[in-house]
């Protein structure tokens, strides 16, 4: 993280509201705001998160046990959140998360009880900032936060799965919290808060190849919770 693009952006916001009544970027009162104070552990502004997890098993591979499991993960938090008295606030937030599990190639994949191939990500965002100000003719507060997430379990159309029982399985969980509030008090004033709550989550469950399940069954999914998405 570099704090000091996050105090030149800051200036920059003060700059084009333009207001009289707030602070130069090189008054005092933003030059608290120094790599020593700013250290994005007690107050972060700026929150990005990125989590890729790949389990690949390709070419002429041939696996023989009795339980087979290829399982990738993905967590990515991020949780930013800013108070200011300046006149403007502003926390941003972004989250990457990928997990793919993979059969490619001629793979044969034997196993006498079950075979389990399954990927996941867990997203959790949760991005705010709020203002509280007195007598300031503008309060502006600026919430951002993306996410992206993939969830990808699939095998090729060359490969073969002998076993009692067959799983393949994508699942993806998110929840976003996004929040922006202004506050002005005293004598007349404007309160603006722009809040963007972008996500983007994609699964996908994909079953190629020769595939026998010789005792249960072969199961396909693909799931996305949207545990909360709050903006």
């Amino acid at each position: 993280a570099n704090t000091s693009y996050v105090v030149e952006a800051f200036a920059q916001t003060l700059t084009l509201l333009d207001q009289s009544g707030l602070p130069s970027p090189d008054d005092s009162r933003v030059k608290v705001l120094d790599d020593s104070l700013f250290n994005f552990t007690s107050v972060p502004l700026l929150a990005l998160s990125k989590s890729h997890a790949n389990v690949t098993v390709s070419g002429a591979t041939h696996i023989k046990a009795d339980t087979i499991t290829l399982h990738s993960a993905a967590e990515s938090f991020a949780s930013p959140h800013f108070s200011s008295w300046l006149g403007a606030s502003a926390a941003w937030g972004s989250s990457d998360a990928k997990a793919s599990t993979q059969v490619l190639g001629s793979t044969q994949l034997t196993s006498a009880q079950e075979t389990r191939m399954t990927a996941s990500t867990d997203v959790r965002l949760d991005v705010t900032a709020d203002l509280s100000s007195v007598n300031t003719p503008v309060d502006v507060v600026f919430v951002h936060a993306d996410n992206t997430s993939l969830a990808l379990a699939e095998t090729g159309s060359a490969t073969q799965i002998r076993a009692g029982a067959v799983e393949l399985a994508a699942n993806t969980q998110a929840k976003i919290n996004v929040i922006g509030k202004a506050s002005n008090m005293g004598g007349s004033g404007l309160g603006i808060a722009v809040v963007v709550n972008q996500s983007s989550n994609t699964v996908e469950a994909k079953l190629g190849g020769d595939v026998i399940a010789t005792s249960g069954d072969v199961k396909v999914a693909a799931d996305i919770d949207i545990v909360k998405n709050t903006t």
